[in-house]
């Protein structure tokens, strides 16, 4: 029996830009833009019975990406057009079905779900990299993934036992797809339109817990990566080596997560979370790219009438297991991310119906600490002050 339906149409457009000037010649300055369009369409059914909620529908989002990067000699007051970090004419087009239906009676809750997942990139380059000519881009593809999981109520409302199994599917984006132009100083990055979806197979237990005082979530997963895309030299043609993206590894990732909520007393919450990640590319025999270190929190929070108070302790562990793309990046190198711990503490008040105040200090130690992958180091020791009116 049809209970409700949602139809959903969007249209977005994401402006994203960076000007970046070099240590060593701070009189050059790089300027990117990537403007994006995303016009989107998706219809959702709601079907229930006595034991069962059947949920089905379709969607479809259509890019159409532009893109600039220019250098600018402030020096000499010369613009130079540079390789755009997308082609021209970029479009990217993502469709699926699915389905899913929940099982649910006094002992246990089952969720089963199937989805179709089709895209297609197209763009004209009709560029010339160091005498590298890169022609038109077309490139689909397409699958099914399939999941189910199933929840044991070992105590009714308050502990649940739960394990699943899912496939993953990942078509490759527009950067995989189009990214054109040098590679460091070592060569040119050429486009590969039989790029196939990366895919995955991924198990997960884990119990969860809800009771008047605690509540608590542990789990663990195992995930098998295939057609994992990565970057490999793929020839020289007049003296420049060449670059493109292929499927070419097998990887593996492992973690387990934690977190747990407490209140010891009225108007009084701590909150705690941590989660660790071990990744492994089985075709170079190294551990797979960025993966994070283990990193977690500590919270307080106090609320009594009008007021409240919180303050977060951040921490990360160092990262040393890397890959060479790692080591090779200028964000990582060949000593990895430092771990941090970061503290922060936040208050405010209502002084009214219609307004409240918010004051706070951020990185109090005041910590140098980047996260894991990032080339940009987190904020310094900040204050912030906030007034909020409520229009009503």
């Amino acid at each position: 029996m049809l209970k409700n339906y949602q139809i959903d149409i969007s249209l977005q457009r994401q402006l994203e830009g960076s000007n970046i000037i070099g240590a060593k010649q701070n009189t050059i300055e790089v300027a990117e833009k990537i403007n994006t369009l995303t016009g989107g369409l998706g219809i959702i059914f709601n079907s229930v019975t006595s034991n069962h909620v059947f949920t089905y529908g379709a969607e479809s989002y259509y890019d159409v990406i532009s893109s600039s990067r220019d250098t600018l000699d402030h020096q000499n007051s010369i613009s130079i057009e540079g390789v755009s970090p997308f082609p021209a004419k970029s479009r990217y087009l993502t469709s699926a079905l699915f389905a899913q239906d929940q099982y649910e009676n006094d002992l246990f809750i089952i969720i089963g779900g199937l989805r179709y997942s089709h895209f297609n990139f197209s763009a004209l380059p009709e560029m010339t990299v160091r005498n590298i000519s890169i022609d038109e881009i077309n490139a689909s593809s397409s699958g099914f993934c399939g999941s189910l999981n199933v929840a044991l109520k070992v105590v009714k409302n308050r502990l649940n036992i739960y394990g699943g199994i899912s496939q993953g599917f990942r078509a490759p984006n527009a950067n995989d797809l189009s990214a054109v132009g040098l590679v460091s100083n070592f060569g040119v990055e050429i486009p590969n339109s039989k790029l196939r979806s990366e895919k995955s197979i991924n198990y997960e237990a884990g119990v969860k817990g809800n009771f008047s005082n605690v509540n608590f979530r542990v789990s663990t997963y195992y995930m098998r990566l295939y057609d994992y895309i990565t970057r490999e030299a793929s020839g020289i043609e007049d003296g420049t080596n060449l670059f493109k993206k292929v499927n070419s590894a097998e990887g593996e990732l492992s973690g387990v997560n934690f977190s747990v909520s407490v209140h010891p007393f009225y108007n009084f919450t701590i909150n705690s979370a941590a989660s660790y990640t071990i990744g492994n590319n089985l075709s170079e025999g190294e551990p797979l790219s960025k993966i994070p270190p283990f990193r977690g929190g500590l919270s307080f929070d106090y609320n009594y009438s009008d007021y409240w108070l919180n303050s977060t302790v951040e921490f990360s562990f160092s990262q040393k297991r890397i890959s060479s793309n790692d080591k090779a990046d200028s964000r990582i190198g060949n000593t990895g991310t430092p771990g941090y711990t970061v503290w922060d503490v936040r208050g405010g008040f209502r002084f009214s119906e219609w307004g409240s105040m918010v004051l706070g200090v951020e990185n109090i130690l005041n910590q140098l600490y980047k996260v894991h992958g990032s080339g940009i180091y987190s904020t310094g020791r900040s204050f912030i002050v906030s007034l909020n009116i409520d229009f009503k």
